[in-house]
């Protein structure tokens, strides 16, 4: 095929992709099962503080602070959801803990959809379980996960609205980054 008619082919499919119109987006980090866990831990879940680091701590890219609030939102209930469902703390335990999030990395990379029809994101996050009144750290993980999502718009075409295309692969990684934990937490405390 000639460059100039695959040039042509492109600029029609560019053309024709503005024309769909596809919903809006939301995060939604929420695995879609979590088992219930084999055994308990002999604590009580207090709170759970999802948090970033500062620039010098961070293992990567972050997003601007205004981007990062709707995660840090979602990544708390979705981590909350899956924590009630896995079922791994005692809630009548005179033990207490809090659970620390600190996110190190939400790394996207917008430029491979051009080209691969797919957006990627990698993500990092430490994962801390702190005793209430005594501060010890319990269980400490650090976890990375990565996600590859198909191109979505809002129906301003491929160049319309990338947000849109990451929050496919962010959705995806942060599933995984938390259901990483989960499982951490069955096979290591």
């Amino acid at each position: 095929m000639k460059i100039q008619t695959l040039f042509q082919v492109v600029l029609i499919m560019l053309i024709l992709s503005a024309c769909q119109t596809v919903p809006t987006m939301r995060y939604d980090f929420t695995p879609d099962y979590v088992a219930p866990s084999g055994h308990k831990i002999n604590a009580r879940l207090q709170s759970i503080v999802v948090t970033t680091v500062e620039p010098e701590e961070r293992s990567g890219v972050m997003p601007k602070e205004s981007e990062v609030i709707p995660i840090i939102q979602e990544w708390k209930r979705a981590l909350s959801v899956a924590l009630s469902q896995s079922e791994n703390f005692e809630s009548e335990s005179a033990n207490k803990v809090n659970l620390i999030v600190k996110i190190l990395k939400i790394e996207k990379f917008s430029i491979v959809p051009f080209i691969t029809l797919q957006s990627t994101a990698d993500i990092t996050a430490s994962y801390q379980i702190v005793e209430v009144g005594t501060g010890k750290i319990l269980f400490r993980k650090e976890i990375g996960s990565s996600g590859v999502g198909p191109i979505s718009t809002d129906g301003g075409g491929i160049f319309g609205n990338i947000k849109n295309i990451d929050m496919v692969s962010e959705n995806t990684a942060i599933r995984l980054n938390i259901e990483k934990f989960i499982r951490a937490l069955n096979d290591n405390y």
